[in-house]
């Protein structure tokens, strides 16, 4: 599968292009919550979240701050291309930083100026809150490098055309015994 992932300058173009991420968070009763949400980035390689502290998503983030976020595209198999990443989610402080997401989420979805019926909207956003993710295992696929020679991997799992694999200090939260 490797001949199938994106390298880091095909990885950011295809990041440019895109508008929308799904977050996935778990909650405290141990089922995954996934929500599309609209992000920003900023040349530090982490992925910023626009939310607010009341919604489920960010109630699961305080309670755990692991998530994973996919971001795709394509119409068919031989298409699709994507990433997923596993990272760690906290609040954004810093609010010379906060700044720069507003400009660079403003320059994303609105090319640079916020159409009047969206500044209603945003004049609404007390207590808003960033997320910055910050990425610490990252897969990436462009179907469209598909070499049907190479869907033979020997050491995949019986049935399966190739593995996938976490590595092992990446962790999982166990389930509750209750």
């Amino acid at each position: 599968m490797r001949g199938m992932n994106m390298d880091d300058e095909e990885l950011e173009a295809f990041l440019d292009d895109q508008r929308t991420l799904y977050l996935a968070t778990g909650s405290e009763n141990g089922w995954p919550h996934v929500a599309p949400v609209g992000f920003a980035r900023l040349d530090d390689g982490h992925f910023y979240v626009l939310t607010h502290p009341s919604q489920r998503k960010s109630k699961n983030v305080f309670h755990d701050n692991r998530v994973g976020l996919t971001l795709d595209d394509g119409e068919s198999y031989t298409s699709l291309r994507g990433v997923f990443v596993h990272g760690y989610a906290t609040v954004v402080t810093d609010a010379e930083k906060r700044s720069k997401l507003e400009d660079a989420w403003v320059e994303r979805f609105y090319d640079g100026e916020i159409p009047d019926v969206v500044k209603k909207v945003y004049a609404k956003r007390d207590g808003w809150i960033w997320f910055d993710i910050e990425p610490v295992h990252t897969v990436t696929w462009d179907n469209r490098k598909l070499d049907a020679s190479r869907l033979a991997d020997e050491d995949a799992p019986d049935g399966m055309p190739f593995r996938y694999g976490l590595p092992d200090d990446m962790g999982a939260a166990a389930p509750d015994d209750d």
